[in-house]
């Protein structure tokens, strides 16, 4: 069973990163209706999207902070139209000269290996990938030219820092799931029900247990960003990565404690799916 990885960073985000300045290939936030920082919103809405407006072209999304910011995960929505297509992530201290950090092509069937060259399609249709980790001030997603009459569309994409527990303890939420629906039954008992919700729902039980310095970045990663508010990506084991879900904190009150008899912060977070594609 390999290890789970979480991550709530988003340094495209003006939430997260008052500061951070996002642009697309044209220096600026992009077409009307189709804005660079829609990419970075904190929502998978497949109806709101970011598109460069040519088609056929070199395009990107840029982001700018005034100091290195650090990243070594990326997480591409379900509802994009570059399966099959090459992208690169790049990084800058200057944005002048550029690294490559990435230089995949995104999958088309679902599998996959989470830290391999092309990454992961998880069973959803998101595209998920991790690299070393890299800190710098401006970082730049890419997709070449895509062929005739074709143009990137990115309804949601998230790259920063992720946070690896050494495990999720028991008890351990699996495929749990949560279903919503208007339901009537009528006098014969017969049950009809409307649109359906169908998400993934249960409890991360955690332990900071390797270092101090783990909880800093459990910190960071559960009370902080997923605390506030803003989606995590869960990956519960990261040799089954496909099954990754996005998941938001529900109301309420949790966090990190210290339990008596044992010296490490532990916690039971509960996660509900953000934005999961709809049943049919």
């Amino acid at each position: 069973m390999g290890a789970p990885l979480l991550c709530a960073d988003n340094i495209g985000s003006v939430t997260l990163y008052p500061r951070v300045t996002v642009t697309d290939q044209s220096g600026t936030s992009g077409p009307i209706g189709y804005e660079a920082w829609r990419a970075f919103r904190s929502s998978r809405n497949i109806f709101a999207y970011w598109q460069p407006g040519t088609t056929n072209a070199l395009a990107f999304l840029q982001v700018q902070h005034e100091q290195p910011r650090t990243a070594n995960f990326l997480a591409l929505s379900y509802g994009h139209n570059l399966a099959g297509f090459p992208v690169l992530l790049y990084g800058s201290q200057d944005g002048a000269g550029f690294t490559a950090i990435v230089s995949a092509t995104i999958p088309s069937v679902t599998g996959g290996i989470l830290s391999a060259r092309n990454g992961v399609l998880t069973e959803m249709g998101d595209w998920l990938i991790t690299f070393p980790a890299a800190s710098y001030s401006w970082w730049q997603f890419q997709i070449n030219a895509m062929g005739a009459g074709l143009q990137p569309l990115i309804p949601s994409l998230q790259f920063g820092l992720s946070y690896q527990p050494l495990a999720l303890y028991r008890p351990f939420m699996e495929h749990r799931t949560r279903l919503t629906s208007q339901m009537i039954t009528t006098p014969l008992g017969w049950i009809g029900r409307g649109t359906r919700g169908f998400n993934r729902s249960g409890t991360l039980n955690l332990r900071a247990d390797q270092t101090d310095y783990e909880y800093l970045r459990a910190r960071l990663t559960i009370e902080e960003q997923f605390g506030s508010g803003h989606p995590m990506w869960v990956i519960e084991d990261q040799d089954r990565a496909q099954e990754a879900f996005c998941a938001v904190r529900p109301d309420g009150e949790q966090g990190f404690e210290r339990p008596t008899q044992i010296f490490w912060p532990t916690a039971s977070i509960q996660v509900f799916e953000h934005e999961p594609l709809g049943l049919n």
